[in-house]
């Protein structure tokens, strides 16, 4: 079969890399669709065997940009709306150039106004699009979230092309924006087919069970053929880093500081390794925890890289395995844990008082982090309650075990299939 891919974020989605690659194995043709803006992250991983189409469907109109802005300032959002603006706002505050700032900072104040009319699916039945990118000879697309062509989107929309997307991950439903209701998605998991279905309106018929390509390296370091040495030979609670916010970081820090002072009071002997969050550039800011005596950073993976991402993902869960307790303040890592064996749990306490906007009780408390962590439980909810987690890991352990149930584990070669099997619950 001749498989068109129609990636996102290339750069940061070794899983996708490595899937492209599975499907060659299995005997199909791929060519992958990428915008040219993308182009320069396309040439950094070329793929033997593989072939390149830039997409050329954009048409620039009066129409078009007329329908692209009532899209920008009115379209329909999330019913998890605190996560879209959340994340609109990291967006935001990450940016450098104050005029396109002040621009965002509009737009999300009209957005506030919930004048939010306009459908995804309206922009696409509605612009119109060249027709310039050659696909009549591919028999089946596959997308990811969040899918970044719309001029694509609506050719494949109005062609009534086969067209599978894959939700990239569990948050994506609960802040994206571009998800049409007469495309088929594929999910990680029973649950996050509900969010897709009641947080963006998709039909259930529309939707199926795939599986987590994130989770596949994790599926391989389970089946790995023979344990790995101790990474470090001390014990220690791992806290896993998730906030890439400069402003918000310093009050991420001082939760690591109170945890720091708590455990050299209940474990001397201990270690509070701390992972920095991985993207973040400005890593100067973590320097002032290595005056705490107990507090060591794990740094590895940006002083010295590793060879690929698997390896890098093998010392990643190598080091959350070995740990005696998993702390994180709310990301994918703190998912992951749960399938290792080890205690972990999500710091829900110490973030002032600022609930709304741009905060890190926003943060901890966004959509999938209560669903899938805080609501069964994974939660430490004060310095102070560190002693009955390190003393009674075997109830966290229980949660733990019951959080991973929802998600299945899979080696990325049975991907292949599944993105391209007949839907479950209804086709195209």
């Amino acid at each position: 079969m001749k498989i068109g891919i129609i990636v996102s974020f290339y750069d940061f989605r070794a899983d996708v890399r490595d899937l492209i690659g599975e499907f060659q194995n299995a005997g199909h043709q791929v060519v992958l669709f990428f915008r040219e803006s993308e182009e320069k992250d396309i040439s950094r991983h070329p793929i033997e065997g593989l072939e390149y189409r830039k997409i050329k469907e954009e048409k620039r109109n009066f129409r078009n940009r007329l329908l692209e802005y009532a899209f920008l300032f009115f379209k329909r959002l999330p019913s998890s709306r605190q996560n879209y603006f959340l994340m609109e706002l990291f967006k935001i505050s990450n940016n450098p150039a104050k005029g396109s700032r002040n621009f965002s900072q509009l737009v999300l104040f009209i957005q506030r106004l919930r004048l939010n009319f306009v459908s995804y699916d309206f922009l696409l039945e509605n612009i119109q699009y060249s027709a310039a990118t050659p696909i009549d000879d591919i028999e089946h697309f596959i997308g990811f979230t969040e899918f970044q062509s719309d001029y694509f989107a609506a050719r494949l929309l109005h062609e009534n092309r086969p067209l599978s997307i894959y939700v990239y991950s569990w948050d994506h439903p609960c802040k994206h924006t571009r998800f049409s209701k007469k495309f088929h998605y594929q999910v990680w998991s029973p649950g996050i087919r509900e969010d897709l279905i009641r947080l963006q309106g998709v039909p259930g018929a529309n939707v199926s069970v795939a599986g987590a390509t994130q989770f596949s390296y994790l599926w391989e370091y389970q089946h790995k053929p023979a344990p790995l040495p101790r990474p470090v030979p001390f014990q220690y609670v791992y806290f896993c880093c998730a906030i890439g916010i400069k402003d918000l970081i310093p009050m991420e820090l001082d939760i690591i500081r109170s945890i720091a002072e708590e455990l050299e009071k209940l474990r001397p002997d201990w270690k509070l390794f701390v992972r920095p969050y991985p993207v973040l550039n400005q890593w100067e800011i973590y320097k002032p925890l290595l005056s705490l005596p107990n507090v060591l950073l794990d740094d590895g993976f940006r002083t010295n890289p590793f060879p690929n991402y698997k390896a890098a993902n093998f010392d990643k869960f190598l080091k959350l395995e070995s740990a005696e307790l998993v702390l994180h303040s709310g990301s994918t890592i703190g998912l992951e844990a749960c399938f290792l064996n080890v205690p972990a749990a999500l710091v829900d306490f110490g973030y002032g008082t600022q609930r709304s906007g741009l905060s890190v009780y926003g943060f901890i408390h966004q959509y999938q982090n209560d669903k899938y962590l805080l609501d069964m439980g994974l939660a430490l909810k004060s310095a102070a309650q560190l002693s009955d987690l390190l003393d009674n890991p075997e109830k966290n352990l229980v949660q733990n075990r019951e959080a991973a149930s929802e998600f299945h584990l899979l080696p990325l070669k049975e991907f292949v299939s599944l993105f391209i099997r007949k839907p479950e619950y209804g086709g195209f």
